[in-house]
């Protein structure tokens, strides 16, 4: 090879390595910081069904563009079966201009606001002093999904966790019902 193809060669990784270098600080800046997730005086405990494996997890910004209200989630499988924890940070603006109960309120509803979901119940309570509300609901269309879905507010975390099926009324089975009566909402000490 002659010279001044090994100093194309040689620039050419230097370009790809300062590109690959670039691209990873701004993905790394499409990501919120894991310690955006720690802030709340309350910590969600669950435990996972057995044979449930994590397949995914990811942070983000739920409102990409403007770096706004970061979500933490995680995603359990097992066969055709999810178990899924989202933590959304409420941004400081929110909780200056809404009382927690619009808070939720508006929460609740951009959550079941899909066209495609057929709630079959809803009820508020409350879970360890903090507003709660559990859904059961199907996704038509598609193969479709049945699931239970219960948020909780904790300023400044909206607690998400569901239990996902492709079979009918996945709220009955063993395996949710053990995923549910696991969780709570401990003060972090």
């Amino acid at each position: 090879m002659n010279t001044a193809t090994n100093v194309r060669r040689a620039f050419r990784i230097a370009l790809t390595l300062w590109l690959t270098a670039i691209a990873t600080v701004f993905f790394a800046q499409d990501e919120p910081a894991e310690d955006v997730f720690t802030h709340s005086s309350r910590e969600l405990a669950f435990q996972i069904p057995a044979g449930f494996e994590l397949v995914g997890q990811d942070r983000r910004y739920l409102n990409q563009e403007a770096h706004e209200v970061p979500r933490f989630q995680r995603i359990w499988r097992h066969g055709f079966d999810m178990v899924m924890i989202n933590v959304v940070v409420v941004p400081d603006a929110a909780w200056q201009q809404k009382t927690p109960k619009q808070i939720f309120a508006d929460g609740m509803s951009g959550m079941l606001s899909d066209p495609t979901l057929k709630i079959v119940s809803q009820r508020s309570y409350e879970l360890d002093d903090c507003a709660a509300e559990s859904v059961t609901c199907f996704y038509q269309g598609g193969d479709g999904t049945s699931q239970r879905m219960d948020c909780f507010l904790a300023r400044p975390n909206m607690f998400i966790v569901a239990y996902v099926s492709s079979k009918p009324s996945s709220w009955d089975d063993p395996a949710s019902k053990v995923f549910f009566q696991s969780v709570s909402l401990k003060p972090k000490k």
